[in-house]
């Protein structure tokens, strides 16, 4: 059995076995893999990658460049991860469980079920540990990526606004207060964080000032 295999698309894209980093090449190499892994165990077209890698008007020689590169990954990436060609696409095959954006979106699915608040706030900070930054933040902007990435910030707001709500309830004000505090400064219009804060302060007998 190999080493453990991560992928790591919350904050710089990394990839990890045995928990050293793996080199994965030039930064066009690298928004294959990217697109490759937010598309992962899905057939992917070529015409999408290269309009990807190239935004705008791609070289004359991009269908056989986007060949060399994905040549390469196929050398570079470890077991336990496999760069397929499926029809005129190509598909990377991995564990959801070895990435982490699934990762966390299982430990948020598994605190919503939890009967316990105590257990559904450990689930919740740790799915937040798994953020190391903004999503794919080495990596140059790609529409293709907009919505995607937008919809991850989205939810790690939300499973943040979450954590908050139960450690609350939990009588943990204080903490929370602060936590808050620099959150509303971040995002001013967030409804949910505002009744939290307003509710952190009460219970800690503080004075509301808005």
């Amino acid at each position: 059995m190999g080493p453990e295999v991560r992928f790591h698309l919350l904050g710089p894209l990394t990839v990890t076995a045995g928990g050293r980093p793996v080199p994965l090449g030039g930064r066009k190499q690298r928004v294959l893999l990217a697109h490759l892994l937010l598309n992962a165990n899905r057939t992917v077209a070529p015409g999408q990658l290269v309009d990807t890698i190239w935004p705008g008007e791609p070289p004359t020689s991009a269908t056989a460049n986007l060949q060399t590169y994905v040549w390469r990954l196929r050398r570079l990436l470890p077991e336990g991860a496999a760069l397929r060609t499926q029809g005129p696409g190509y598909s990377l095959v991995v564990d959801p469980g070895d990435v982490d954006v699934h990762r966390f979106a299982r430990l948020v699915a598994d605190a919503a079920r939890a009967d316990v608040p105590e257990t559904a706030v450990k689930l919740l900070a740790e799915a937040e540990s798994l953020w190391r930054g903004d999503p794919l933040e080495d990596l140059p902007t790609a529409p293709a990526w907009d919505a995607e990435l937008g919809r991850l910030v989205e939810n790690r707001l939300a499973a943040v606004e979450e954590r908050l709500a139960l450690q609350v309830r939990l009588g943990r004000h204080d903490a929370a207060i602060a936590e808050l505090t620099v959150l509303l400064a971040e995002h001013p219009y967030r409804e949910r964080l505002w009744r939290q804060y307003l509710l952190a302060l009460t219970g800690a007998g503080r004075r509301v000032r808005l």
